[in-house]
């Protein structure tokens, strides 16, 4: 059992990046960067757990990356 990951996207220049987690419906999960980041490989890790601290439960979950106009969007799935 191990909901870990790791989310890695590479920036160009510097920028402001937006990096949530939503669950299948829509619902903001958890933030899990907000800020100005440097060029670069970045690897951002996510342990599972929604913005107030409880775990997730397995299921499908979708990342959403903003990166000044760079909009990502992948499915990723949590198994417990």
């Amino acid at each position: 059992l191990n909901p870990n990951t790791t989310l890695s996207f590479s920036l160009r220049r510097s920028e402001h990046v937006e990096l949530s987690i939503y669950d299948l419906r829509g619902r903001h999960v958890r933030t899990l960067l907000d800020g100005e980041l440097a060029p670069g490989s970045h690897r951002v890790p996510w342990d599972g757990r929604d913005d107030r601290g409880g775990t997730v439960p397995s299921g499908i979950y979708i990342y959403r990356l903003r990166a000044g106009d760079q909009k990502t969007a992948r499915r990723m799935v949590v198994a417990r």
